[in-house]
């Protein structure tokens, strides 16, 4: 094998989404802030209340639940989804809430990285350890992570989808994933002209 074989090309990892926790340490109102909030909806969905709030900057969609627990779906970044966050709980304490930013963090990500080779996906499960696969059902084979609390998605497309608590570990993840996907590769299909 030569020395250009063991090189592994860069990997383009693109954030998807980031999911960000924080709590308020107060209790709200649910109520009085939909009716004085702009884009907002109030939800009273199995004895369960919640605000659905719409930011336009940051363009990221908040719930909010009564016992003062703010989560921020929508972002594309953790510097998005933390502005985001602080965006509403600004909007809260404006409508008179004595709010109190705790423990905010990051608690969920999605990433995908498309590898510069198409997988083959049925043939990759006899030989990698905790591979899921159906063909009949999805076109795509799910490999979990226990130890990093990652869940990736493989396509035979080259593209894998990763679901992580962190940033980092999604990063760690899809470097996990390369080599074991790498053998698995699909020759190119010689195309003949008609």
């Amino acid at each position: 094998m030569s020395q250009l074989d063991d090189t592994k090309p860069e990997l383009n990892i693109e954030l998807k989404r980031v999911v960000c926790e924080v709590h308020l340490r107060c209790h709200l109102d649910l109520k009085t802030i939909a009716l004085n909030v702009s884009n907002v909806e109030y939800r009273n969905e199995n004895n369960k209340n919640e605000l659905i709030i719409q930011l336009r900057k940051p363009e990221v969609t908040a719930t909010v639940t009564s016992e003062g627990k703010i989560s921020c779906r929508s972002a594309v970044s953790e510097e998005e989804a933390r502005s985001g966050a602080r965006c509403v709980a600004r909007i809260i304490q404006k409508k008179g809430f004595d709010v109190q930013l705790r423990q905010m963090r990051v608690v969920e990500v999605e990433a995908k990285c498309t590898f510069p080779f198409q997988i083959m996906v049925h043939a990759l499960v006899p030989f990698v350890i905790k591979v899921f696969y159906d063909g009949e059902l999805e076109q795509y084979a799910i490999y979990k992570l226990p130890d990093l609390e990652a869940t990736l998605s493989i396509y035979p497309s080259g593209a894998v989808e990763v679901v992580a608590p962190t940033v980092e570990v999604a990063h760690k993840a899809i470097e996990h994933i390369y080599p074991l996907v790498e053998p698995f590769r699909r020759k190119p299909s010689a195309t003949v002209d008609a």
